[in-house]
C-alpha cells in the first residue's frame, strides 16, 4: 500500500506534470534531459552531453526533416492492415501521430519547420 502512495506522490509532483505537459504540448524535441528524468525517462544521449538543450536545439535542419519524415514513415507503414491487431505497434501509431502533430507545431512556432512540411495537415493523423 505505502509504494502505491508513493507512485501516485511521483506522478503529483511539480517536476513530474511539468515535463508531462511539455511531453505531451510540445513534443519530445522540446525536451531536456531533465525533463526526461523527472517523468523516469532514459534521456537521449545527445540530451545527457548537453544538459539544458532541447534535441531540436542541437539538430541542423536536416536531422529535423529527416525526424519528421521518420516519424512520416512509420505512421504510414504502421496504419496498414496487417498490424491493425497488434497492440504493440498500434500503441507506436498513436505515439507517432502524436509526436508529429505537436512537433510541427512547436517547429513552426519557433520557426525551425521545414518547408517540406508547411503544408501538412495535422488533422490527418487523426
Amino acid at each position: 500500500m505505502e509504494n502505491n502512495h508513493q507512485e501516485k506522490q511521483f506522478y503529483e509532483t511539480p517536476e513530474f506534470l511539468q515535463a508531462k505537459k511539455k511531453f505531451d504540448e510540445l513534443g519530445p524535441l522540446a525536451v531536456t534531459a531533465e525533463d526526461h528524468r523527472a517523468i523516469s525517462s532514459t534521456p537521449p544521449e545527445i540530451l545527457e552531453l548537453n544538459l539544458g538543450k532541447t534535441e531540436v536545439e542541437l539538430m541542423t535542419d536536416e536531422e529535423i526533416l529527416g525526424k519528421l519524415k521518420k516519424w512520416q514513415q512509420d505512421i504510414q507503414e504502421f496504419s496498414q492492415e496487417k498490424y491493425q491487431s497488434n497492440s504493440f505497434v498500434t500503441s507506436i501509431l498513436s505515439n507517432r501521430k502524436h509526436d508529429l502533430k505537436v512537433s510541427i507545431v512547436y517547429l513552426r512556432s519557433i520557426g525551425r519547420l521545414p518547408k517540406e512540411f508547411e503544408d501538412f495537415d495535422a488533422k490527418s493523423l487523426e
